[in-house]
């Protein structure tokens, strides 16, 4: 096939009787037939074109649902374990802010009546935990700190 035209070329990669279609075209001698004749070469490496575009579309495609679904799952990962932590590191927080206000309570006052405990481990405000943290360190009794709670 190496001094094979295109059109040679085109009916070689089909599956077509490539022998009878040369023999066929050498044997055309006019003018206006050679150009219809060329023409339908032309057409058949159209053809061959068309099928490999729509093949490298077609693997195209699949590599990249395949990429896109292999980083939108690394993303989704990576975004989940970040947004864990800073749930988890928040949920920290204010658990311990509870817990300074009750020791702080009972450091000052030695008993914390249980409803009072209950309201404060209710609490999920952390700046208001801060403030009710001042407030048991610094509040004359026990009354007043549940007049402000």
């Amino acid at each position: 096939m190496g001094d094979r035209g295109t059109a040679e070329t085109a009916i070689f990669n089909l599956d077509v009787d490539a022998s009878a279609f040369l023999s066929c075209t050498r044997r055309i001698q006019t003018q206006p037939l050679n150009a219809k004749t060329m023409t339908l070469a032309d057409r058949l490496v159209q053809m061959g074109r068309e099928e490999g575009r729509s093949e490298g579309l077609s693997q195209g495609l699949s590599q990249g649902i395949s990429q896109g679904i292999s980083q939108g799952i690394s993303q989704g990962i990576s975004q989940g374990i970040s947004q864990g932590i800073s749930q988890g590191l928040s949920q920290g927080e204010t658990v311990a802010m509870r817990r300074a206000v009750i020791r702080a309570l009972e450091a000052k006052f030695q008993t914390v009546p249980p409803g009072l405990v209950e309201t404060v481990a209710r609490l999920d405000d952390i700046a208001r935990l801060g403030e009710l943290h001042t407030l048991a360190v610094c509040a004359p009794t026990l009354e007043e700190f549940a007049q402000n709670l």
